[in-house]
């Protein structure tokens, strides 16, 4: 055999020494570039490389290399987890902005200045995109009065104002549109959710252009991203290629380049049945995926997904999945490389290096209809939010909070930033009177009725023309089980402290208002079609009383029945059907906010006890207060 050259010792020792220190994958390119950093092999001080006569060994050698790095690479792809140490593959996303000297992006815009809307009685939402080169969301919002239409905003993130673009053309029937900056070119894609159109919008010169579509007509639900049902389509931006993707209703998968202005499907291997209608994507730089928050049918409700753009290929998250209920927010947060989601009374944030989801905030529940955090931005549905590359932080506009009822909803007009690392919310610009949000609510004292307590707002009591408040002598509580689970009313655990003593619901305090609905209160579960999970409680007042007034502080999204006792028959009357309330957790009646404000009876009642049960809700109640007024009875 004849005998190796320094050059083939040298290439064997590089490849020995690189495989025993590389922490996770073998790549060739990088093989190369340290073997010849370390050993310039035919180069002269001044010249180009030259061709040099390698020996057969040698190129073996690098045969048996470029094998090993992709037989190593290969178990690593399948067996490990994906490292965030790895050299980045993923270009950066173009020129950054930035405010100009002496901008104040945590101050509040003017309250008073114009602003676009967020919703119209077709249930369309607005949808937003960041321009990375001029610093602004951009906008797309209901026209007003003309509920196919769309108007043309932006928003400064460095002054926090709104400004209408009122470009020549807007697009017609683009309400509902999903919006996508393409960095690359640096236009924001428009995909019309009925219209079966593709427009480009360029904020420099102010103008929208109608983009072309293949296949034509006749190929309707062969479209990209658009079937029968193409306001469920989604889209992301893909930072290596420089495609939009678009995720469609069909399940198809559809790249488009805006210089070339063409369509091309994306090969998908092993997709899995996703729906689009319940499911949020979001492209995550660290790994070089597109992370899904998918809704696949399956039992437990959503998991994660990540999809491999360069490959085709799915993979499933084995992260326990969040339930974010209906019309949450997705985007990516680049500076702490997670993907945030914000919505059904909750946010977290999944770290795909380390396949996990962070709880950043949970209310007392999630879904629809959650209760406990009432106006923060985790109780809303349909808004949008995107990454503010310019002050690193997510950005947060419209949707719905919910209100007394699931048809009883406001709509604000506000815009929040959301930090990460911090994990508090700011406020960029404060709702405008039309848009404002529900009560204020799970940041304030406990408050009493009892006279001198409490600020006048907090003295239901107080006045020369007001009865005074009646304390009660005992509270007995029937049926239930009080403060027991009941097996298929709860759809998961819900965290509760210990119970309440029943005379609490007559102490004069009120609790704050949005508190969660188990927390020093007097609750129950039960089907309120089965008897015999009735429950009511009954308070003996002491003494008959003639009593003109009554205020309940009870969970916000249940309606109650409070009853008197006619002290010579001992026939229970209703005296006041108890409402719903107006934001999430414990709610107080007549006036969300305001114990002050009595429910006056129609007329003044005799009696020496009062009963309350519940009339119609979720089968979850809960009651903090119940306060009467009036005088002795002669």
């Amino acid at each position: 055999m004849a005998e190796r050259d320094r050059f083939e010792l040298d290439l064997a020792a590089a490849l020995r020494a690189y495989a025993l220190d590389a922490p996770t994958e073998v790549r060739p390119t990088e093989l190369a570039q340290q073997f010849a950093a370390a050993y310039p092999h035919g180069r002269t001080a001044l010249g180009p490389w030259r061709p040099v006569a390698v020996p057969r060994v040698a190129w073996l050698l690098l045969l048996l290399a470029g094998l090993l790095a992709a037989m190593v690479a290969g178990m690593l792809v399948a067996g490990s987890q994906m490292q965030r140490k790895l050299p980045a593959v993923v270009p950066p996303f173009g020129p950054a902005f930035a405010c100009p000297p002496g901008s104040r992006p945590d101050t509040p815009g003017p309250v008073d200045q114009a602003r676009p809307g967020v919703f119209n009685h077709l249930d369309l939402y607005t949808h937003m995109a960041f321009d990375r080169h001029a610093g602004r969301l951009l906008v797309l919002a209901p026209a007003a009065g003309t509920p196919n239409d769309v108007e043309t905003w932006t928003f400064d993130v460095c002054t926090n104002t709104w400004a209408p673009m009122n470009p020549d053309q807007e697009p017609s029937g683009f309400a509902g549109a999903k919006l996508i900056y393409d960095v690359d070119s640096g236009v924001t894609i428009a995909l019309e959710f009925n219209q079966l159109r593709t427009v480009a919008y360029d904020l420099e010169a102010n103008t929208w252009t109608e983009k072309s579509f293949a296949p034509d007509v006749a190929g309707y639900d062969a479209r990209p991203g658009w079937t029968r049902s193409s306001d469920l389509a989604r889209l992301t931006y893909d930072a290596v290629s420089g495609l939009v993707v678009d995720w469609n209703y069909a399940g198809g998968l559809w790249g488009y380049d805006v210089e070339t202005d063409a369509w091309t499907s994306i090969r998908q291997s092993n997709p899995p049945a996703i729906r689009i209608s319940g499911s949020l994507f979001a492209y995550d730089t660290s790994v070089d995926r597109v992370i899904a928050y998918a809704d696949t049918g399956e039992p437990g409700g959503a998991a994660t997904w990540l999809f491999d753009i360069r490959t085709g290929a799915w993979s499933k998250s084995g992260a326990v999945t969040p339930d974010f209920g209906s019309d949450p927010a997705i985007a990516y947060d680049e500076a702490s490389e997670r993907t945030v989601i914000v919505g059904g009374g909750r946010s977290a944030a999944y770290d795909a290096t380390a396949d996990r989801w962070e709880t950043l905030f949970e209310g007392s529940a999630s879904g629809n209809q959650p209760a406990g955090c009432a106006a923060r931005p985790e109780c809303r549905q349909g808004h949008q939010m995107v990454y503010d590359s310019v002050n690193d932080r997510l950005v947060l506009y419209g949707g719905g909070v919910p209100a007394a009822a699931v048809e009883d909803w406001v709509y604000p007009d506000d815009v929040l930033a959301f930090d990460l690392e911090t994990r508090e919310w700011t406020v960029l610009l404060a709702p405008s009177d039309g848009g404002a949000a529900p009560t204020d609510c799970g940041s304030g004292p406990v408050v009493s009725v009892r006279p001198g307590s409490a600020p006048d707002r907090a003295q239901p009591s107080t006045g020369p023309d007001r009865s005074p408040w009646i304390p009660a002598a005992k509270v007995t509580l029937h049926g239930g089980p009080f403060f027991t689970r009941v097996a298929g009313v709860a759809d998961e655990p819900w965290s509760s402290t210990p119970p309440a003593d029943p005379a609490t619901v007559v102490d004069g305090l009120f609790l704050p208002e949005c508190q969660l609905w188990t927390e020093g209160t007097v609750w129950w579960e039960g089907a309120t079609s089965d008897p015999s999970s009735r429950a009511w409680i009954e308070i003996d007042l002491g003494g008959t009383f003639v009593l003109d007034a009554a205020v309940v502080q009870a969970d916000v999204n249940d309606e109650y029945r409070l009853s008197f006792r006619d002290p010579e028959t001992a026939e229970w009357t209703r005296l006041w059907d108890v409402p719903l309330g107006e934001a999430g957790g414990m709610a107080t009646r007549p006036d969300q906010g305001d114990a002050s404000v009595r429910w006056p009876l129609a007329r003044p009642v005799v009696t020496d006890a009062l009963r309350l049960e519940e009339t119609s809700g979720d089968a979850q109640y809960s009651v903090s207060e119940i306060a009467v007024f009036g005088v002795p009875a002669p």
